[in-house]
């Protein structure tokens, strides 16, 4: 896993709006009553990151696109999962929504979280693949 603190110096922390700031903060309290030990300043960078390369992206809700990486997020540590998973959880739709590539994944975020996002995004596509079968099956 990268240090953190490498980390700070390669994603300036933006000053987030209330509202993200509110929803990193749930995140974060969610990690902490599971017990499990993470990287609070990862999560935060894994967060800062999706949410600078989501921006402007609305789900069907009309709210941030961000939103459902955290939501994810909540259920992999509702799962008792590592920092690696929760990191994962939050950057899943980034290499498959913009224009990241899993190698920037690897040097931000580690070896660990690449391949954690690449193997979600590989499931998205088959999913889609089957979904799109049935459609011409059916």
């Amino acid at each position: 896993m990268p240090d953190s603190e490498a980390l700070d110096a390669t994603i300036p922390e933006p000053v987030l709006p209330d509202h993200l700031r509110v929803l990193v903060e749930s995140l974060l309290q969610k990690v902490h009553e599971t017990g499990i030990t993470t990287d609070d300043a990862l999560i935060e960078q894994a967060f800062i990151f999706a949410n600078r390369h989501h921006a402007g992206q609305k789900r069907k809700s009309g709210e941030d696109f961000v939103v459902h990486p955290v939501e994810v997020a909540k259920l992999v540590a509702d799962l008792l999962l590592d920092t690696d998973s929760v990191v994962a959880a939050l950057l899943h739709d980034v290499v498959e929504d913009t224009d990241v590539a899993t190698e920037e994944i690897r040097e931000l975020f580690g070896p660990g979280v690449a391949h954690l996002v690449e193997g979600v995004t590989k499931l998205s596509r088959i999913s889609f693949a089957s979904r799109e079968q049935a459609q011409i099956e059916t």
